[in-house]
């Protein structure tokens, strides 16, 4: 059982090193499903999943972090 403290140096830790997104999608898609079924058949989490597809997404776009400006690299999502 972890104590407070490391529970607040764990916490300190992923406000610091991570951003949190939360996202709906549609039932009548069932992407849910589909991402939960894809990424056990690779191997991934469905986190994991979802993030490959994002990345993939980005570079085929031409968005990477070494196109975007400073400010908008390091500036908080709307």
């Amino acid at each position: 059982m972890r104590t407070d403290a490391q529970r607040r140096a764990q916490n300190k830790y992923k406000a610091k090193s991570y951003d949190q997104i939360n996202y709906r999608v549609p039932k009548e898609e069932r992407l849910k499903q589909r991402i939960n079924i894809a990424s056990r058949l690779t191997g991934v989490s469905s986190a994991q999943y979802v993030l490959d597809a994002v990345r993939a997404k980005l570079e085929s776009d031409g968005v990477t972090l070494e196109s975007l400006p400073p400010e908008e690299a390091t500036s908080e999502a709307e």
